[in-house]
């Protein structure tokens, strides 16, 4: 899924063991390496590969 900086995403898999579930909302910040860089609503920052994630509603 190609991003945009400001999107909303949901998470497809589950971080943190269950602190952030499968479904977890999350703001897409910047890109590395061409993968999207994701704020957390809990404030954490995490890089994941396209397949980890899906649009939100």
């Amino acid at each position: 899924m190609k991003t945009t900086v400001g999107q909303r995403v949901r998470i497809t898999i589950a971080l943190d063991g269950e602190r952030y579930p499968i479904g977890t909302e999350a703001t897409v910040t910047d890109h590395w390496l061409g993968n999207p860089v994701v704020t957390l609503d809990g404030g954490e920052t995490v890089t994941l590969i396209p397949g980890q994630l899906l649009p939100a509603a």
